[in-house]
């Protein structure tokens, strides 16, 4: 009995830790009744607006992972509170992505690795967070990996004309957030 009241707080504990997305705020985001329609079934506006009174974005949590597209409750956040109401729909994979953190420290020199197995051991690749400066990249995957990391999202960007792909340890849906 002591089995299974663990695994259910297990699972009730892993629902309620959300994975957030956002949305790429440079183009439109084309939302789709289903994961393998050509249908469409809105286009939202890029949309990020940065002054002084407030950020305006798209946020995404995922509800479910699909081979091309992920199925994303969507709001338009100013910051503060959800605004309207939110649109539910699939959004291909390339238009979502999360904004890298570094993950550990060399010395001073922030350092973000990215590794090819979602255990997060074996080989990663170790870049230095300052020297590449990115601001969104985009997510084609995610893994609960452990309460420790909580969901981790296979990422994949160009830097130095090389596409690279691998599991972040640490990112995050806001550019103005650690996500500590």
């Amino acid at each position: 009995m002591r089995y299974y009241i663990t695994l259910l707080l297990l699972l009730i504990s892993t629902a309620l830790r959300a994975q957030f997305l956002v949305l790429n705020y440079e183009e439109d985001i084309i939302v789709y009744p289903s994961d393998s329609t050509d249908v469409i079934l809105a286009i939202l506006p890029h949309i990020f607006v940065n002054d002084d009174d407030n950020d305006y974005s798209w946020t995404a949590k995922v509800l479910s992972v699909g081979e091309h597209r992920f199925k994303l409750k969507i709001d338009l956040d100013d910051s503060l509170e959800p605004m309207g109401d939110p649109i539910i729909g699939w959004v291909d994979k390339k238009q979502c992505g999360v904004f890298l953190r570094n993950n550990r420290y060399e010395g001073r020199i922030a350092i973000m690795d990215i590794y090819m197995s979602k255990s997060l051991d074996g080989d990663f690749i170790p870049f230095d967070v300052d020297a590449i400066n990115f601001q969104w990249v985009s997510v084609t995957d995610l893994y609960y990996h452990s309460y420790h990391y909580g969901y981790i999202y296979k990422v994949h960007f160009w830097y130095k004309d090389v596409l690279y792909s691998g599991w972040a340890p640490r990112s995050c849906p806001n550019i103005y957030n650690s996500c500590n």
